[in-house]
């Protein structure tokens, strides 16, 4: 990861957490209710059905489902912390932009969420750890969600 990139989200964790030493989520629920997402979640539903799966218990960010195809579909997490997503496709593998360039649909959905200012991270940036807590983190723990990610 860039360190510019780097450097941003750990000022976008410490902005959120309060501390990356001793985090405190209680900003999810404050920022679930009021997140800038609903544009883009109602554009998206232009490329395909939309569903979306946020559930506060894991997540730190807002997660949509994209139908594109029946049973083929990509999911979208838009961090609740800042201006950051991931993009994994039915495996749950996670993609990275140049893969969302080789279908009209999913090139749609990297326009949408570009023209948010949405920073789409790559696989190796959301395996990326560091300390966060009482322990290690990886970004997509922090960012997106402590469920068990494919990646």
């Amino acid at each position: 990861m860039n360190t510019t990139l780097s450097n941003q989200i750990r000022t976008d964790v410490r902005g959120a957490y309060g501390s990356v030493s001793s985090p405190n989520w209680s900003f999810c629920e404050k920022r679930y209710a009021n997140h800038p997402y609903g544009g883009l979640i109602e554009q998206l539903a232009h490329v395909g059905a939309t569903q979306e799966t946020t559930d506060l218990n894991d997540d730190v960010s807002v997660v949509v489902f994209v139908d594109l195809d029946g049973d083929q579909g990509l999911t979208i997490r838009l961090s609740l912390v800042g201006k950051y997503a991931c993009v994994s496709n039915s495996a749950g593998i996670f993609l990275p932009e140049q893969e969302l360039l080789d279908d009209r649909r999913s090139r749609k959905i990297l326009e949408l969420v570009r023209q948010e200012g949405v920073s789409i991270l790559r696989p190796q940036e959301l395996s990326e750890q560091f300390n966060f807590g009482d322990g290690l983190a990886t970004v997509y723990e922090v960012l997106f969600s402590a469920d068990e990610a494919n990646g």
